[in-house]
């Protein structure tokens, strides 16, 4: 009786059932083929060719991928963002400190340190993964200005993810919420803040170029740090609901740092704030303190239409002005650009606009800004383009460049290097590439029989007449085109287009020495109303009446 030991007796249940062969699938027919290799020596059989059958793992697998392709929101866990909290996909925002920063805020939190402290490490690579494929997703959808073809899925992709986008009308822009006067002081546009509980009147730039508000305030600036204004100097300490935002809650990301309360002021309290500096192409600049209060807008005579227009703002409490900022007439700056910290931004998310659309209608004595709309005195359709990008400025693409009749085709990539081409309010004049600089100035002697001068030119009426419009097309079709009267200045101050007896004297406010890109400044803006959404990502433009 030779038993063998349990455990040999499970090993060998086990060999057994190793040796077992699996079930075989059905046989699939099989074709013979019809290429036999052979020859008068070694010939061969044909061979048989069967197609194996596909995995059901692998169709599962196939059939996911097709939808999650086809899906416009394949990459969107808990569905788009709102409009105030959009990142709008500029191509270097992933990559910046104001991409962990909008993470931070999205989430819930006050800054990138405590997100970082409050959400695991894996967690926060899947959002931050999460979060980069939506704007991949966003940028492919718009087109990054330099596609033009509109695909159904790009359309499709847009209209998922603009979904808070008011509805558009062909040919005209919403009605606004609010209608507000403009004023020419200085050679710029302004429009007048009250802040703070005490009401005090600070005129500002409204300046499509840049993105955040500041202004002198009085205790910050030390010295001669900082010129004379039109108002007095913003009082802090008159104010009961004004506070210097603290280290750790800094709203301007990626430019405010924290420092040092200056001790030379009790407005800003003791322990440390937040400073940062802003630097402009033409060399002057402006160093500030984040300031939080309450800031309206208004006339001149602090009169707002529709009762009290106003939202908590974070601002700049001034504490040095370089170049133009030390000699301007108007207080401070307003930046307009797209930014979670822009004024319409802020009115939006106090419920303040139904939307973060906004318009300007500019004329030399001064215009209109319409939130919430575009203007209700438009003289024509509005016709529409496309931004460059969603974050930051508002860029256009130049596809084509008239000057009377001659087209432009000579060095038109200019218009695309650097930032782009950009529509910014707060610069008086237009500046083009300097890569157009030939072939315009011989377009421009072609068709006056001048040379081309920055300088005071002294024009009859007959010969005034005769300049040419500048015309810029843009990739969509919209042709923006600048009249005689847009881009040349009396040397005197005097714009009436009545006929003039002997010579006058004109400088001519269109330069071609840009090297990164190109400017439309307020004289490109000049009597049409210059529409910015940011939620549909386009600008609209139609001729208006501006006076208020």
């Amino acid at each position: 009786t030779n038993v063998a030991p349990p455990e040999m007796t499970i090993h060998r249940h086990r060999e057994h059932r190793r040796r077992r062969p699996p079930p075989r699938p059905p046989e699939r027919p099989c074709e013979i083929s019809s290429n036999m290799e052979s020859s008068n020596e070694n010939p061969r059989p044909p061979r048989r060719r069967c197609s194996p059958s596909p995995s059901p793992l692998f169709l599962v697998l196939l059939v996911t991928c097709a939808l999650w392709r086809l899906s416009p929101a394949a990459d969107d866990v808990g569905g788009p963002l709102p409009p105030e909290e959009d990142p709008l996909f500029d191509p270097f925002y992933v990559r910046s400190t104001e991409f962990l920063q909008h993470m931070a805020h999205a989430e819930g939190y006050d800054d990138a340190a405590a997100a970082r402290n409050a959400v695991p490490p894996a967690e926060r690579r899947k959002r931050v993964r999460r979060t980069k494929r939506r704007l991949r997703r966003l940028r492919h959808a718009a087109g990054d200005g330099n596609s033009t073809r509109a695909t159904p899925r790009r359309r499709m992709l847009q209209a998922a993810w603009r979904p808070s986008a008011p509805p558009r009308v062909p040919g005209a822009a919403p009605p606004p919420a609010v209608r507000l006067p403009i004023y020419a002081r200085g050679g710029s546009h302004v429009i007048y803040l009250y802040v703070g509980s005490s009401r005090q009147r600070i005129s500002v730039i409204l300046d499509t170029g840049s993105h955040f508000t500041s202004f002198p305030c009085a205790g910050f600036c030390r010295g001669d740090s900082c010129g004379k204004h039109e108002d007095s100097y913003f009082d802090p300490l008159g104010s009961q609901t004004g506070r210097t935002v603290p280290c750790g809650r800094c709203r301007w990301t990626g430019l405010a740092h924290c420092v040092g309360a200056p001790t030379w002021t009790e407005a800003a309290g003791e322990g440390h704030v937040c400073e940062a500096t802003q630097k402009f192409t033409e060399g002057s600049s402006w160093t500030a303190v984040e300031y939080e209060d309450e800031v309206s807008l208004g006339d001149e005579k602090g009169i707002v239409e529709g009762g009290d227009l106003g939202a908590r703002f974070t601002f700049g409490c001034q504490l040095r002005e370089t170049g133009l900022f030390r000699t301007q007439f108007p207080d401070g700056i307003m930046g307009m650009a797209m930014h979670p910290s822009s004024f319409p931004s802020r009115l939006y998310k106090a419920g303040a606009v139904p939307n973060t659309t906004f318009s300007l209608c500019l004329s030399r004595s001064g215009g209109t800004i319409n939130l919430g709309g575009g203007a209700i005195d438009a003289r024509g359709p509005m016709a529409f383009t496309t931004m460059r990008r969603y974050y930051g400025w508002y860029g256009v693409s130049v596809a084509r460049m008239h000057v009377g009749t001659r087209e432009i085709v000579q060095g038109m990539e200019g218009f695309a290097r650097g930032k782009g081409t950009i529509l910014d309010s707060g610069t008086t004049d237009t500046f083009l590439p300097e890569s157009i600089a030939a072939p315009f100035k011989l377009a421009w002697k072609a068709s006056t029989g001048k040379k081309y001068s920055t300088s005071n030119v002294e024009y009859t009426f007959e010969e005034f007449s005769k300049l040419p419009h500048i015309t810029f097309t843009m990739i969509d079709g919209l042709k923006w085109t600048l009249e005689n009267y847009d881009y040349m200045e009396p040397k005197k101050d005097d714009d009436s287009r009545k006929p003039w007896k002997g010579t006058k004297k004109w400088i001519s406010r269109l330069y071609v020495d840009e090297r990164n890109g190109a400017v439309l400044g307020a004289n490109a803006m000049l009597h049409r109303d210059v529409f910015f959404d940011a939620e549909a990502g386009v600008v609209g433009m139609a001729r208006a009446d501006c006076d208020y």
